[in-house]
């Protein structure tokens, strides 16, 4: 009788030895499978949930790696919300273009910018063997490694496994992977990652993905990893972000001579509307001032941006009002239609004189000035590139 627990002990002994040996053949078999895959193409279905708000979206994917290890030599991703394209991405070994299709602005980033097309790549989303050519690693101790019940996958049996890192202090990612035994690609992914604040607060991001058409080592013509004209909007601007950078200083240097911390000039004006705007009343708002004309194409741009931002801090105190002082011809039945085809909500204003152009000593277009509650100007730039909207972001998220 003495015997039967130490009999129960090494058959448990056995069983959890045999299983980590199955476990450690299976990420073995991955990783050779990964590899072996040097180009791909692959479609996913992907179910995004964050803090109960799920969304659901496609991602078409092409790969082909470079000759050093764990770098994509070609990549060109696209993500879909119900058939419809909001971005591309396409990275080869020099280069990182980024294009919202969406806000109709795409930027380029050179290997110097590495870190930022980085950051703009969600590879949660993104099959495994496209980063690395040995994504499951054994000898990695940050990561533990469990092996799951087997799972069926249409009429296929399928191997599971579950890695939990931490990515730092706070977080904790739970990543489980549904492998197909015959060919050793996952066929599906499920991600959580858990970020915990304090005791009573956490977010919670889940990621449900299946891999579909996944087939590898396919040829892809050089041209596939090039950007047609009739794949991208007709105003994007392709820069890297070091010369974006560089260009937004140049116009800082060369904007008007307002000094910051200055007490803004008041003035009336109507909008389309022909309600009178007083700027002496609006000292509980911060307030946006921008000078514009209508055949400046990097002022309807700018005009873009500014309804972004006013869409997104509208409520929190920000006003807008914007001024023609160059097409004075214009009537507010034109300038209300123009606001109407631009999907413009803020106020647009045509000045019939150039009095407040010339007391803003305003001499090059697009120009805005940001007041703060106070009425001092805090902010002020001449010109527009892809920087416009999270440059001047920043300065609304500290005045507002």
């Amino acid at each position: 009788m003495k015997k039967t627990p130490i009999l129960i002990i090494l058959t448990l002994l056995f069983a959890i030895d045999c299983n980590a040996q199955s476990l450690k053949e299976l990420l073995q078999q991955c990783n050779n499978a990964s590899r072996q895959t040097a180009s791909a193409y692959y479609e996913s279905e992907i179910e995004m949930t964050i803090n109960q708000k799920t969304r659901k979206f496609t991602q078409k994917v092409s790969f082909k790696r470079g000759k050093i290890k764990n770098r994509l030599a070609m990549f060109n991703l696209e993500q879909q919300y119900a058939s419809q394209t909001f971005l591309k991405q396409v990275y080869d070994q020099k280069t990182f273009t980024h294009i919202d299709t969406e806000a109709s602005v795409a930027e380029q980033y050179e290997q110097e910018d590495k870190d930022i097309f980085l950051q703009k790549i969600d590879f949660t989303t993104l099959h495994p063997y496209l980063i690395t050519d040995k994504p499951f690693n054994i000898k990695d101790k940050t990561k533990t490694i469990s092996l799951l019940a087997d799972t069926m996958t249409g009429d296929k049996v399928c191997k599971r496994f579950c890695i939990v890192s931490n990515p730092d202090k706070k977080q904790q990612l739970f990543e489980t992977y549904i492998i197909d035994t015959t060919t050793f690609y996952p066929l599906a992914k499920q991600t959580m990652l858990i970020t915990t604040y304090d005791s009573t607060h956490a977010d919670t991001v889940k990621n449900n993905i299946t891999f579909t058409k996944f087939t590898p080592d396919v040829a892809f013509p050089i041209n596939r990893f090039q950007l047609s004209k009739d794949e991208t909007p007709g105003n994007i601007k392709y820069m890297s972000y070091s010369a974006l950078k560089k260009q937004w200083e140049k116009q800082e240097i060369e904007q008007s001579t307002f000094a910051y911390g200055k007490t803004a000039e008041t003035f009336s004006i109507q909008n389309y509307n022909g309600e009178t705007l007083n700027t002496r009343q609006m000292y509980d708002k911060v307030l946006l001032v921008a000078f514009y004309y209508n055949n400046c194409p990097p002022c309807m741009d700018m005009l873009d941006d500014l309804e972004r931002l006013y869409h997104n801090y509208k409520d929190k105190g920000l006003e807008i009002i914007a001024i023609n002082p160059i097409d004075k011809e214009q009537s507010n039945f034109e300038l209300r239609r123009f606001a109407e085809l631009k999907k413009l909500s803020f106020n647009l204003c045509s000045a019939k004189r150039r009095t407040i152009e010339e007391s803003y000593l305003v001499y090059s277009y697009p120009t805005i000035f940001i007041i703060d509650k106070k009425g001092k100007i805090c902010f002020s730039h001449q010109g527009y590139n892809a920087l416009f909207n999270s440059e001047v972001e920043k300065i609304l998220k500290r005045k507002l």
